[in-house]
């Protein structure tokens, strides 16, 4: 159908005439007329459109469901992500140790220097990966009101993730250590770290100390996401 054709047909019709057509003439004549453009056409072909109405679920339950889902799949993608950066340094300070040893030399300065690069960027990730896991598992029973598992089950390889993880922050060793380093950061670094801002009982910052700061901003996005869903 040309042009002027279109027009002239659209201006012949009536409402009623126009409110008949079947979704499928409907369509070709709005692509028509989007192409002419003219509003006025697409106007009358929008009023005299059908309408129905529908039973849906009410958004209060679906998107609050749905904005759980997406903070799970961050959740998986988070702890994944950096408990592989996590297992990749551990194994690059193995090497770098043992292969010294292999040579059975005394390291030198520059040697030094990069085991204890790595030994600091170990503790680093083993922090945000403890961190994340508590956060995490927090806000799964406090706020969505299931276990960390549950929770993350949504995202196909979540049990796995959490389970894995659980494992691996599950060692006294390397949360002691961890700490060590964080505590002596913040000597170094106080200032720039926010520090004050850390909630702690004594004069030695916990992980979990750290990770509760982390839960109350995680908390607060969801308070405020929520607050702008329907009721």
């Amino acid at each position: 159908m040309s042009k002027r054709t279109l027009e002239r047909w659209i201006d012949e019709l009536n409402d009623d005439i126009l409110g008949d057509l079947d979704p499928g003439e409907w369509s070709q004549i709005v692509l028509q007329a989007q192409a002419a453009d003219n509003e006025h056409w697409i106007d009358r072909l929008v009023e005299t459109c059908p309408r129905s109405t529908y039973r849906a679920t009410e958004r209060a339950f679906t998107d609050r469901a749905r904005l759980a889902q997406r903070i799970a799949r961050h959740a998986v993608y988070e702890l994944h992500t950096t408990y592989l950066r996590y297992a990749f340094t551990r194994n690059k300070q193995y090497y770098i140790v043992n292969l010294g040893h292999e040579r059975d030399e005394v390291p030198s300065d520059e040697e030094f220097e990069r085991i204890y690069e790595v030994f600091a960027e170990l503790q680093t990730v083993f922090a945000k990966l403890y961190i994340s896991y508590h956060v995490h598992r927090r806000f799964a029973t406090e706020v969505i009101g299931v276990d960390l598992e549950t929770w993350l089950a949504i995202h196909y390889e979540g049990a796995t993730v959490s389970a894995i993880v659980a494992d691996t922050v599950d060692d006294r060793s390397n949360i002691e250590h961890a700490e060590s380093y964080f505590n002596r950061l913040l000597e170094a670094y106080g200032d720039t770290l926010d520090a004050d801002q850390i909630p702690h009982d004594d004069q030695r910052v916990t992980l979990n100390d750290v990770a509760g700061l982390h839960y109350e901003r995680l908390a607060s996005i969801w308070e405020e996401a929520i607050t702008e869903l329907p009721n």
